[in-house]
């Protein structure tokens, strides 16, 4: 008699774990294999009833959604029935009884080149994400200084599943002559002007990630919206192809002043550097233009001597008021109460470049990336 109630106690159990599996997926001969660092490979084989399936997913693929064009199911790739649930976080099945699944798991990331106009993106889960923008280098070329580089900020914050971000990615300060300007880059770069034998580029155009849409400039009513910003460099110029200005690194949370390369001994005629509470100064430069303000480099006016522009930034840099001068960088920005593990470097120091080495100082138009981590 125990014997035989011993049996049904255990055909009991064994029941009520088979179920249990068929409503997680049957996770039965699950295996795991990294493949690289950002593609997880794990084969399921389901034993479950015919019909819809959820197979929630451990812990160990948190930071993943599925690759269902990538994965495979009874020898059909990109299999018919096989879905992902972004809110839940889980796998839908609707397929055979019996499923012999191999499913990839990619870490999701996004990453938005200059564009010169507002990206969005719908982020795909609930979850932690990483915030990385590069700011844009002010205006140069192969015969003046390399230097006015963008800053580099980055942070973690917590997201819905779908919530919308907008992104909006700087642009290099222009090297070209139009009409005696060089125009200042997308996202608050601010002109250079030509002056009579020097040459003087526009500053480097911001990179931020917002909760609402718009340029950096139009965040100083609704800075709550305002999530990272990173800093462009300030123009740099010369006098007929010598003496070579620089220009000031964008933010970090001040961006540097630019330097004048014909005399040191001014620093007047070199654009300031931005803070967190304003534009840089521009009050003892000795000539006129339009200063800086929030989201927008000071820009130069056409004149004798010229002036560089300055870089955009949560503040801009100052115009210069010399070819010879650079404009200040633009200053970055991890203020927003949302944002964790905020960082912020300017562009004269060490930072982490896109392609995940590192650089100092961002060359060229700016750059920002999205990646799910937790």
């Amino acid at each position: 008699m125990k014997k035989k109630l011993f049996i049904i106690i255990f055909i009991l159990i064994i029941t009520t774990i088979i179920g249990i599996l068929g409503i997680k997926g049957a996770q039965t001969n699950k295996k795991l294999k990294t493949l690289n660092t950002d593609e997880t490979k794990i084969s399921y084989v389901y034993e479950t009833d015919e019909g819809e399936v959820k197979g929630t997913l451990d812990d160990w693929v948190n930071g993943y959604i599925l690759n269902v064009e990538k994965s495979i199911c009874n020898g059909q790739q990109n299999p018919e029935g096989l879905a992902w649930d972004v809110e839940n976080n889980s796998i839908i099945l609707t397929l055979k009884a019996t499923n012999k699944c191999t499913l990839y798991f990619v870490k999701w990331q996004h990453t938005f080149n200059y564009s010169g106009n507002v990206q969005t993106i719908e982020v795909p889960k609930t979850g932690i994400y990483l915030l990385e923008v590069w700011g844009a280098q002010g205006g140069t070329s192969e015969d003046f200084a390399d230097e006015g580089k963008g800053g580099y900020s980055s942070g973690t914050i917590s997201l819905n599943a779908k919530e919308k971000l907008y992104v909006v990615v700087g642009g290099q300060g222009s090297s070209t002559d139009e009409n005696g300007l060089y125009k200042g880059g997308y996202n608050g770069g601010g002109d250079g002007a030509l002056g009579t034998g020097q040459y003087a580029y526009g500053g480097g155009g911001a990179t931020h990630i917002a909760k609402s849409d718009g340029l950096l400039s139009t965040f100083a009513n609704k800075k709550d919206d305002l999530l990272i910003v990173a800093g462009g460099g300030g123009g740099n110029g010369a006098i007929t192809e010598r003496l070579a200005s620089i220009g000031g690194a964008g933010g970090g949370l001040q961006g540097t002043n630019g330097v004048n390369g014909r005399d040191i001994s001014r620093p007047t005629y070199g654009g300031n550097g931005a803070t967190q509470n304003g534009a840089g100064d521009c009050a003892a430069l000795e000539s006129s233009g339009n200063c800086g303000g929030f989201g927008q480099g000071g820009t130069a006016v056409n004149q004798r001597y010229g002036g560089a522009g300055g870089g955009g930034g949560y503040y801009g840099g100052s115009q210069s008021t010399r070819g010879h001068a650079g404009g200040g960088g633009g200053s970055g920005y991890i203020g927003n109460t949302l944002l964790k593990n905020g960082q912020t470097i300017a562009g004269n120091a060490q930072m982490p470049n896109p392609n995940g080495e590192s650089e100092t100082g961002h060359s060229g138009n700016g750059y920002a990336r999205i990646t799910l981590i937790g």
